[in-house]
């Protein structure tokens, strides 16, 4: 890594590893005075959809750490450069709150959310995850919750049915029970996170938002999806009720129609999407968990 750096900047200072994701690391250096992050990790996409939220996304209202290049970095691994954000995590910051102020930050990450979701997708075509061009890559939002689609994989949840400890069983009594829903979802199309909040909102010490990271779970669809991962279903903490808020809140953008039959049908593909993702990455603990909340819950 840091002959890597030394190549690209000549001199490079104060390299320190700051954190690890699911699907990458990321360390900070400075370099030419200023401040940097660079992450490593095997998939390039979300790298460029950093990038496409940097060019189109960032304004005063939604801060983006501006990325400075990406590329190959040895193999099948890949590098991304950007410049570094000041302030903290907002799970960070919220640990250290008591209840009144947990709920008052909760309301400043919402406010924030839903810049995002104001945004314009006018010249935004399809559904779901969206590609390094900010385009959804699936026909509908309906489509998109049936495909349980990940570019980290190209296995099939049929596939890993048969071929490891996947529930096909549930799987199948839930998709139907899914599908039951579609009937009441809108169709109105607004940009997602994906993967909104905790580490990937950055505060000053004011509770300013300095930067909204990591915007490789980028999707169009319905605002309603982004709070799930804010409150998973299956995880009980004396954490803010985001969404609970975010109903108070009485966001003027949103469609409140039908709230209760969306909010089952998310619960539903979350639960799905994260037992198909933790057998993709072998967590059978973590997939038991979360399965056996789904039998006594859904």
């Amino acid at each position: 890594m840091e002959n890597f750096l030394t190549k690209k900047f000549g001199k490079i200072f104060n390299l320190q590893f700051i954190a690890e994701g699911w699907w990458s690391k990321a360390y900070s250096f400075t370099a030419e005075g200023q401040q940097h992050i660079i992450r490593t990790g095997n998939h390039v996409q979300d790298f460029m959809k950093d990038h496409w939220a940097f060019i189109h996304l960032n304004n005063t209202k939604i801060p983006i750490p501006e990325v400075l290049e990406y590329g190959n970095y040895h193999d099948n691994e890949y590098y991304c450069i950007s410049r570094k954000a000041n302030g903290d995590p907002s799970d960070e910051i919220m640990d250290h709150l008591d209840h009144y102020s947990q709920t008052e930050l909760a309301k400043i990450i919402i406010r924030q959310l839903e810049n995002i979701h104001l945004s314009d997708t006018t010249n935004l075509s399809g559904w779901g995850f969206t590609d390094a061009h900010g385009k959804g890559m699936f026909p509908s939002w309906q489509h998109f919750l049936l495909s349980f689609y990940n570019s980290k994989t190209t296995a099939s949840w049929q596939h890993l049915a048969q071929t490891s400890w996947l529930n096909r069983q549930l799987f199948t009594h839930l998709i139907e029970k899914m599908k039951s829903f579609f009937p009441y979802l809108p169709n109105e199309k607004y940009i997602l996170h994906g993967d909104f909040g905790f580490d990937n909102l950055l505060l000053d010490g004011n509770r300013k938002v300095t930067a909204v990271l990591d915007w490789a779970e980028m999707m169009l669809g319905d605002p309603l999806y982004d709070l799930l991962h804010m409150n998973e279903p299956w995880i009980r903490d004396t954490g803010p009720d985001f969404l609970s808020i975010w109903l108070n809140m009485k966001p003027g953008y949103i469609n409140f129609e039908h709230i209760e039959e969306r909010l089952q049908c998310y619960r539903i593909h979350y639960t799905l999407f994260h037992l198909y993702i933790h057998t993709v990455r072998k967590e059978h603990d973590d997939y038991q968990k979360i399965e056996n909340w789904a039998i006594n819950n859904l």
